[in-house]
């Protein structure tokens, strides 16, 4: 920047001024000439040494006030002394300064507010670099896995996967996948002791698309797990007496063919063939029954493996356990499944508890609404395919005229713990774990109803391997 010619309004130049004018009125002579020569020449470095130190003062302080921006001191201020460029180049070293500490703050409080949400997340989150390597960690993970702060920096991945579960993740490879979708998987305290979570992890990429690290989340499925026992074990509990009574039948049957059979013997008579095909015929329905009670009661495993199932299969292994309840209860049935449905990807014995906790539900309703037989009181179960925005869905249908479900709670029966039951009459888990269940299987369940008319329940499941976006 060019020095304006206004500095020359110095002390120094008016003295100069000043100065040969004196001696031009003070020396008439030839002979004083050279004195005044040299008075004027001893002025005009005065003069110089004076705008100088001028000059110099405001630029040592506009370089002092720069060492003190560079060291984080943004409160500093250059003093404006004049108004000439040096001042407005001061003015200009000020406000840059105070720009730059309005930018500051606002990136200290991003920072701090970005620090409270992963600070505050009670899901775990873990940062990794391109080697795995954990960088940050936040306090869910510290607190669940019973580490310090700053311990798990620095430490493998793997170091949080209990023995065994972190090949399954496949982040071990030599290309991590760009993105891990709710993994069952294990996790393992400080301490040794394993917990169940459901694991996602997602790749970090920069501007260039070069990985920059990982980002891990995952969430402590124990008190969901034990949820979904609670509420299979009230299931079970529930189903006892309907079982009681799908045995009682056939093998009453069986004592009275064998009883017939031993009578023909002490009479001397030959034994009927058809007896012996009638006792066959109910032992084959009582080993029906326990083997479809067997198969509910069975312990899930979490480390259970998605498979191809058909809705039909499920639902063949549902009615044994209900279908004597419901011809007792004088509910008309109605199902309709084709058999060229494809299949869907689901764990068996999930989808199990899902379909009888919508049965059981729907056989309550109806109940409630019909304490005896009655034309109307009508459950009817339809599987269907359909199309949702260019992507095929399984649609299955359960739809009951029981009392339905008041509208201003509708949106809240899938809530843990409610129940439109009374006291004791229900666990408020059924429906909360089937709704659980159906999302972890990338579907989605739909209620409608109307008070006092019917109710029916959608599922739908994606026939693709990908989860549904839609909002129940």
């Amino acid at each position: 920047m060019a020095i304006s010619l206004r500095t020359t309004r110095t002390p120094g130049l008016l003295l100069l001024v000043i100065l040969i004018l004196a001696g031009i009125l003070f020396f008439h002579s030839q002979k004083m000439l050279a004195a005044v020569l040299v008075l004027a020449i001893a002025a005009t470095l005065l003069a110089a040494v004076l705008t100088t130190r001028a000059l110099i003062r405001p630029i040592e302080e506009l370089v002092e006030g720069t060492r003190l921006l560079a060291d984080g001191v943004l409160d500093h201020q250059v003093p404006v002394r004049s108004n000439d460029d040096i001042g407005l180049l001061a003015r200009s070293f000020n406000e840059m300064a105070r720009q730059l500490k309005i930018s500051r703050h606002e990136i200290l409080t991003a920072k701090s507010y970005a620090d409270n949400i992963i600070r505050s997340m009670t899901n775990l989150l873990v940062v990794v670099d391109r080697k795995l390597v954990i960088q940050r960690v936040n306090k869910a993970v510290c607190d669940l896995l019973e580490y310090p702060e700053a311990g798990l920096t620095g430490l493998p991945l793997a170091t949080l996967f209990a023995a065994g579960y972190f090949e399954e993740s496949e982040l071990s490879g030599p290309l991590p996948p760009e993105q891990v979708s709710d993994l069952r998987t294990s996790f393992v305290t400080r301490g040794g002791r394993a917990i169940q979570v459901l694991f996602s992890s997602s790749v970090m990429r920069d501007e260039c698309g070069d990985i920059q690290g990982i980002v891990c989340v995952a969430q402590d499925i124990t008190m969901q797990n034990e949820a979904m026992r609670a509420g299979h074990l009230a299931s079970l509990g529930e189903l006892a007496a309907g079982v009681a009574h799908e045995i009682n039948n056939p093998v009453n049957g069986i004592i009275n063919f064998a009883q017939l059979m031993l009578d023909e013997l002490h009479e001397g008579n030959k034994i009927s063939e058809k007896m012996l095909h009638r006792i066959i015929k109910e032992g084959d329905r009582v080993s029906v029954i326990v083997s479809s009670l067997l198969s509910f009661a069975r312990n899930d495993d979490a480390a259970e493996e998605m498979a191809p199932i058909q809705a039909r299969k499920i639902m063949d292994e549902t009615l044994p356990l209900v279908e004597t309840q419901i011809r007792k209860e004088g509910i008309v049935l109605k199902i309709d499944i084709p058999p060229d449905l494809p299949s869907f990807r689901g764990h068996f014995h999930q989808l199990l508890q899902v379909f009888l906790n919508i049965v059981n539900n729907a056989r309550y309703a109806l109940n409630q609404k019909y304490p005896g037989a009655h034309p109307d009181k009508l459950l009817m179960i339809g599987v269907a395919t359909q199309e949702i925005d260019d992507r095929l869905v399984l649609q299955i249908s359960f739809y009951d005229r029981g009392i339905g479900i008041p509208k201003n709670i509708v949106d809240k029966v899938v809530n843990p713990f409610f129940s439109t039951k009374p006291a004791g009459r229900g666990t408020g888990l059924g429906l909360a774990i089937s709704h659980g269940i159906v999302t972890a299987h990338g579907g989605k369940m739909y209620i409608v109803s109307r008070e006092g008319e019917f109710c029916l329940i959608t599922l739908m499941f994606p026939l693709t391997g990908e989860g549904m976006d839609a909002a129940s």
